[in-house]
Parts: structure tokens; C-alpha cells; sequence
């Protein structure tokens, strides 16, 4: 799984569809992340939100940046970073080894829509792991949608990217019930698109 393929016109893809609500559901959490943190991103493509945060948090962070695909990895690593100091990694984070308890935040956007539920369970466990116990997890994705249009265009999704870059997941993983079981207490959470897109600050 890689979005490779749709590097190029991912931003603007998303853009048409979906205007700024998915920057600004990131946007949201941004302004949560501590002073002098050490922050992992997991499936940030392009890398708009290293300017984002940059624009907030210009400088201080050490940032760890994960993502599957070498071109999106590419494009992020030409964009703003301000005086943050930035490591890129171009891994699938299924198959990544992380340090016990080596983050002060973990940031997923829109990452556990690409898994099947094993899958994701697998990755939200390691994820966990990593962060420290004190830390806070920045969570913003899909949730199941209430509305028929949405409900339509989650499956033209699915069925977009499964033919372009691999993804084998036909629906959306439970994450509520993982973060629940795990201990995690949503500390603040905005809905957009009528609660088709959901951004939440998690603490455990």
C-alpha cells in the first residue's frame, strides 16, 4: 500500500472534494501540541502540516515523519519547517520499529481509514506503545456517516484508492473502541461535515 501513484494530485484531489474541512480538522489540533515536544506524524503525505505546525510551533520540536510513500515523503521534505528539527522515514509504519514510550504526541491524520480492522489494531497498539504516558495522541479521520452522500462517497473512496494505490480496507476500522479500551479520554473534539470527519485530542 502506497500512494505513490497519486502523489502528484493527491492535495488537489482532496481539496475538490472536500475543500479545507480535512486542513482544518488538523489545523484544529495543531495548537495542542507542547513546547519543546517530541512529536511522531504517521501518514502525513505531502507534508503541509510540518508548514502548519511550523506557522504555530516555529521552533523546538524534534519530529519524527512516517509515511509509506517515497513521493509524498519527497514533497514534504521541500516544504517550511522553520527551525524544527525533522526526521523523514519512508516505511509502512506496520512493518516500523518504534522506541517504548520515545513520544510526547502522536499525530494520525487520516491514517487508520487505509487498514482493516487487524491491521489497524496492530498499528494503533504500536503507536500506543511509543507514546509517553503523559503524552497526547492528535487524531483526526473519517467516522461512519450518518448522511446517504457521504455513506456513497466513502465507498467511492475505497474503491478509488484500492485500484490506485493498493488499499485493501472496503470500510472504516473501530478506532472509538480502541482508544476506549486503551485507556485514552478524548480530551477536546470538533466534527465537520456533518461528523464525517472527526478531529480529537486524546489523552491516556
Amino acid at each position: 500500500m502506497t500512494y505513490d501513484n497519486v502523489a502528484f494530485f493527491y492535495d488537489a484531489l482532496a481539496r475538490l472534494i472536500f475543500g479545507r474541512q480535512q486542513l482544518s480538522a488538523q489545523e484544529f489540533l495543531i495548537k495542542h501540541i507542547p513546547e519543546n515536544a517530541r512529536v511522531l506524524i504517521v501518514g502525513g503525505g505531502s507534508g503541509w502540516i510540518l508548514e502548519a505546525i511550523a506557522r504555530q510551533r516555529p521552533t523546538g520540536l524534534a519530529i519524527t515523519y512516517i509515511d509509506a510513500s517515497g513521493k509524498m515523503v519527497a514533497l514534504a521534505k521541500k516544504k517550511n519547517t522553520a527551525g524544527n528539527s525533522i526526521t523523514f522515514i519512508t516505511a509502512d509504519i506496520a512493518q516500523t520499529q518504534l522506541a517504548t514510550a520515545s513520544f510526547d504526541v502522536v499525530i494520525t491524520p487520516f491514517l487508520f481509514d487505509n487498514f482493516t480492522q487487524p491491521i489497524c489494531d496492530e498499528v494503533f497498539n504500536k503507536l500506543h506503545l511509543s507514546l509517553h504516558k503523559n503524552g497526547i495522541w492528535l487524531f483526526t479521520d473519517f467516522q461512519q456517516p450518518a448522511l446517504g452522500r457521504h455513506r456513497l462517497l466513502l465507498r467511492a473512496m475505497y474503491l478509488f484508492f484500492g485500484i490506485t494505490s493498493g488499499i485493501k480496507a472496503r470500510g472504516l476500522p473501530d478506532t472509538g473502541g480502541l482508544f476506549a479500551a486503551a485507556g485514552y479520554s478524548p480530551v477536546v473534539q470538533v466534527q465537520l461535515m456533518g461528523g464525517f470527519i472527526v478531529a480529537t485530542v486524546y489523552k491516556h
